[in-house]
């Protein structure tokens, strides 16, 4: 699967979608029992398959100990364990830790049971998202699909999900020290980076260091003949990607000065001349800010409106 092209303008589009992100239905859906439980929750089922998982089950603490209780009959639907993940529910995939302390994964069935995936095995894991979850079992990291089975051969000492770019790529680090992004065939996209950033959710564009350099990255695969790809190698010895959106980033300079660029082609937006740089919103507003400090303890501000 290729991932499509998100420009800047498809961004702000976005940012203008109605809440519920749901195209116009042309036929009418009748609450019958098919889309609504009829108990006092009346818990949403949409035809996609979607349900509130909230609505029909929630965590109880007896005795030190975690369970799943089913809303409607009040019975334990799981448990005992030590702590459940109740944020991961609606994931049908959640996590839960054993008496050991080592977490594992159980899912949630069409029948409202609960079937476990893996008992408790793993030091680490992440919420099972975009069809997979990372996880660290003895030194290394891995990678696991929805139904709790290994889909990568290689170990990592370090390791993000793959639902950090909607489940495309993933930042890893290899055991000779340097890191890698990946793609879910365990392709190496760009390695030999010495750090790399949080890769990018909603855009294309992402950033790492090299050799104290400032490496920006696009990784945009749109047609048959585009591939990811380098766009630009910077002067700094370090970068901080800033906002929900990845579009600014702060870079530090060879004499430890700070200023801001745009990530998707490299321009100075602040010139690197401050001692510190610190970054921020302002409620209920389309402001954002940065309060950049100088050696003599003076303040400037730079605001800006829009996304970020």
């Amino acid at each position: 699967m290729k991932v499509q092209k998100i420009g800047l303008l498809a961004i702000i589009l976005i940012l203008y979608i109605t809440p519920s992100g749901n195209l116009k239905q042309t036929k009418k859906i009748e609450p019958t029992d098919i889309y609504f439980k009829k108990d006092a929750h009346r818990a949403f089922e949409s035809n996609s398959g979607y349900c509130d998982m909230n609505t029909l089950f929630y965590p109880k603490i007896q005795n030190g100990q975690a369970y799943l209780y089913n809303r409607k009959s009040d019975t334990v639907a799981f448990g005992p364990c030590r702590y459940i993940y109740y944020e991961d529910l609606n994931n049908k995939v959640f996590r839960f830790v054993d008496q050991n302390g080592l977490i594992g994964y159980a899912s949630i069935m069409q029948d409202r049971t609960v079937f476990i995936l893996h008992n408790g095995q793993y030091s680490e894991a992440t919420a099972m998202q975009d069809g997979s979850a990372c996880v660290k079992d003895g030194e290394f990291y891995y990678y696991i699909d929805k139904n709790g089975i290994r889909f990568t051969k290689h170990d990592y000492v370090e390791a993000y999900p793959f639902s950090e770019s909607q489940g495309f790529f993933a930042r890893v680090k290899m055991k000779d020290g340097h890191w890698a992004i990946i793609d879910k065939k365990e392709n190496v996209i760009f390695d030999s980076f010495d750090s790399i950033e949080k890769l990018p959710y909603l855009t294309t564009y992402g950033a790492a260091t090299k050799n104290d350099k400032v490496v920006l990255f696009s990784l945009e695969q749109f047609e048959d003949d585009s591939q990811p790809r380098i766009t630009s190698i910077l002067d700094y010895i370090d970068i901080h990607i800033l906002g929900r959106d990845c579009l600014y980033a702060i870079v530090t300079s060879k004499d430890g000065k700070k200023g801001v660029i745009t990530i998707w082609n490299g321009e100075i937006f602040i010139p690197a001349e401050y001692v510190d740089i610190q970054f921020g919103d302002i409620d209920n507003t389309e402001t954002f800010f940065f309060r950049c400090q100088k050696e003599d303890t003076t303040v400037d501000y730079f605001y800006m409106k829009g996304i970020w």
